[in-house]
Order: C-alpha cells, then sequence, then structure tokens
C-alpha cells in the first residue's frame, strides 16, 4: 500500500483557497477518503475569514475535514510572545500517522501565512519523525 502524502496549508496566505481545493480534488464520497483537511487550530474561527471556520469548513468538506485543535493546537495562539506549546500531542499525531500508513493524504490547516513562524511546522516535523519510528502502524 502506498503511503499518504502530508501536506500544510495556512488560510490567510495568497492563494490558499485555490491550493485547498487542488489537493482536496472533487471525490468527496470516495472510499476510503483519498484526502482529510485536518484543523489543528486551537481555537477554529476565523472573524475575519468566517468561510474558514470550523462549521463552514465541515459544511463545505463533510467527513474529510477533522478538527484535531484538541491535541495539536497551539495553545499560546493568542500571545505571539509565549512559545509555541501544543495541547497534547501525541493522540492527534498518531491518528495522522495511521491514516497516512493508510494512503490517505493529509492537510494540516492553521490560520498562518508563514510556515517556518507556526506551530503547523512543529506538528508535520513531528508526524514524519513518529512515521519514521514506524509509529501507529
Amino acid at each position: 500500500m502506498t503511503t499518504g502524502t502530508l501536506f500544510t496549508l495556512g488560510y490567510s496566505a495568497q492563494g490558499a483557497e485555490a491550493r485547498l481545493i487542488e489537493l482536496m480534488g472533487t471525490d468527496l464520497h470516495a472510499s476510503p477518503i483519498k484526502t482529510l483537511l485536518v484543523d489543528i487550530r486551537f481555537s477554529p474561527r476565523s472573524k475575519r475569514f468566517p468561510e474558514w471556520s470550523a462549521g463552514a469548513l465541515h459544511s463545505r468538506w463533510h467527513h474529510c475535514y477533522w478538527q484535531l485543535g484538541h491535541s495539536l493546537g497551539n495553545e499560546n495562539f493568542h500571545d505571539k510572545a509565549l512559545p509555541i506549546k501544543l495541547a497534547k500531542p501525541e493522540p492527534g499525531i498518531k491518528h495522522i500517522c495511521w491514516h497516512l500508513r493508510r494512503g490517505t493524504n493529509v492537510i494540516l490547516l492553521c490560520a498562518c501565512a508563514d510556515e517556518s513562524r507556526c506551530h503547523r511546522l512543529i506538528v508535520a516535523k513531528m508526524v514524519q519523525e513518529a512515521m519514521a519510528e514506524g509509529i501507529a502502524r
């Protein structure tokens, strides 16, 4: 079986909507699911971009949208001066690895335009390390 691909996406980046559509594809009823949109925001709301709030994303992508901010969200998202602190990363990392091992592509979603300053880069690295170590087989 082919391993899925891990992508990251910050919805405030230019072209994020088009990139999401490209990655998600059009067949939302495929079995098994081809691509999961995994929202890793601690607080999955956006006043500035309401179309990126959890309810709107769930309505649009249905069972292909999952919210794992309770596990992989940055508890210090509200204060950029504080260091990134993931809520409870182990269960979320295992969950993502499980899907990747079954060939499902996974998109890690956050708001940040700049991945290098976002917790999704840390989550992506943790997933890559866990996959290399054989976690969640």
